[in-house]
């Protein structure tokens, strides 16, 4: 059998769900390894190198979130899927800021919630060794594209909120010929005459026309490459676990607090220097 991936670890002390889990994986995974705390999957990490980790966030030990930065420095290439019965906002924003690849709700684990993780993968394998290689020297020869912006797109409706982000914006590009175009709405998206390739992208969760869900799969029709940053008002753990299934990884909730986390997220994400 053509295993499309080597190993999987499950970090998980429900027995009964890991082997539920494991199942899944019989067909995709040559090996799939089950530890019940995060200290014992320190060993398969190093042992295995596992192309995906399934960490269970309250575990005996050491919880979940608090072992992601250092699984991701012992497994670097792995996707990590966190997983719980129930989220706050603060363990989602915890887990996304030191570089976690999913956040799911176990009750959702045996719908479509694998199906991106998969893809993930498999566009990894897809991959061409040439394409790499290109892709290594365009990177190596050109400091010009390396970490920068180009283009982007601020969809929210609040006025005052859309000039202050775009003040901020221009503060911190260092001067980069950035091209920052806001939009209130999916109809005037819709109606941008010009090229609708966006490098990043803001955008407000609830709008007059369209909720996030709606925009970022109408944005990624044009714009696949996008880097997202979901804005919103709510605190609402269950917003961000369903945009994450659509490649989400980057929250700002719109409080006295969102100019300070948004240079945060930024800095993470490599993409502007800070002054």
């Amino acid at each position: 059998m053509n295993f499309l991936l080597k190993s999987i670890l499950i970090v998980e002390d429900d027995l009964i769900f890991a082997k539920s889990l494991e199942n899944q994986f019989k067909e995709v995974a040559k090996e799939v390894f089950i530890v019940k705390s995060s200290e014992n999957g320190t060993y398969y990490l190093n042992k295995e190198k596992p192309e995906i980790i399934f960490l269970d966030n309250l575990l005996p030990g050491i919880n979940g979130v608090d072992v992601i930065k250092l699984y991701i420095d012992k497994c670097p290439e792995a996707l990590i899927v966190l997983m719980s019965r129930s989220f706050t906002v603060n363990d989602i924003l915890k887990a996304l800021d030191k570089g976690v690849s999913y956040i799911l709700r176990k009750d959702e684990f045996f719908k479509d919630s694998l199906v991106p993780i998969l893809n993930d993968i498999k566009k990894k394998e897809d991959i061409s060794f040439n394409e790499k290689i290109f892709k290594y020297l365009k990177w190596f020869n050109s400091e010009e594209e390396k970490g920068k912006v180009k283009t982007i797109a601020i969809i929210e409706d609040e006025e005052i909120f859309s000039l202050s982000l775009v003040f901020l914006l221009n503060q911190i590009s260092l001067g980069q010929q950035v091209k920052i175009k806001t939009f209130d709405s999916k109809k005037s998206y819709l109606s941008y005459k010009e090229s609708n390739i966006f490098d990043l992208v803001f955008l407000d969760y609830y709008l007059p026309d369209a909720n996030g869900k709606e925009m970022m799969d109408l944005v990624k029709s044009n714009s696949p490459n996008a880097k997202f940053i979901l804005l919103t008002v709510q605190k609402n753990p269950n917003i961000i676990l369903d945009l994450n299934l659509k490649g989400l990884k980057h929250y700002i909730i719109k409080d006295k607090n969102w100019k300070s986390n948004c240079l945060h997220v930024l800095n993470r994400m490599g993409l502007f220097g800070v002054r």
